[in-house]
């Protein structure tokens, strides 16, 4: 369980999130639309899927591939216009990000932070594990929506391969009422492997599909 100055942090992490996301969540959409010339293919479906799930009112997990370092910025993307998240910002959802990548960047350490990311340590032991996993519960369980790599890196090839799944998953919809869980693939036209960016005047398509209750758990855990 968290103690009251966990939970404490969470709240004042999602505050600022909201209170500068007008300029964080515009500047991300005009660096990806207008500087990158990026467009989302299957943006209308994914939204309304989005919707629809959210709309239940249960616990929810997204878990997607994972090809470069902004993924999280394009499911963001893909998932909502920047209006319904600034009026709702329960559907922005938290992330989970590698603190070796946030160390030496503290432009970056704040934008991960406003941008509801809750940092790993992937060489920390399994207390530090199991406690990013219990602040995702407790996120969770509270109504926000949290998005997972389930192998905790880039993907070599774009698909999640079971055997390396690493965030344990079940674990954390097991103690959860009803969960939903929202499975994401994003993917460039000619993106073949990790890299840092999506290519620029790329179309990155973009689908999302829910999958429900136990079947979450015997296929993810």
């Amino acid at each position: 369980q968290l103690d009251t100055r966990e939970r404490a942090w969470l709240r004042l992490q999602r505050i600022l999130g909201w209170a500068t996301f007008a300029l964080v969540g515009l500047g991300s959409v005009f660096t990806m639309r207008i500087l990158r010339n990026n467009r989302i293919e299957g943006v209308a479906a994914a939204r309304r899927i989005y919707r629809e799930a959210l709309a239940s009112g249960r616990p929810t997990l997204i878990c997607c591939n994972h090809l470069t370092m902004v993924d999280s910025a394009y499911l963001h993307w893909a998932f909502a216009p920047l209006l319904e998240y600034l009026l709702n910002f329960q559907r922005f959802s938290w992330n989970v990000a590698a603190l070796e990548h946030l160390t030496n960047n503290l432009a970056l350490r704040i934008i991960v932070f406003l941008g509801k990311t809750v940092p790993i340590d992937r060489s920390g032991d399994e207390a530090h594990r199991k406690r990013v996993l219990d602040k995702i519960r407790w996120l969770v369980s509270r109504g926000e929506v949290c998005t997972l790599f389930p192998e905790g890196t880039r993907s070599r090839t774009g698909r999640i391969d079971p055997a390396t799944v690493t965030y344990g998953i079940g674990q954390i919809l097991k103690d959860l009422e009803r969960p939903q869980v929202l499975c994401a693939y994003l993917r460039g036209r000619r993106q073949q492997k990790q890299c840092q960016q999506q290519e620029e005047g790329g179309k990155p398509a973009a689908r999302i599909a829910p999958l429900h209750g136990a079947s979450c758990e015997r296929r993810m855990a």
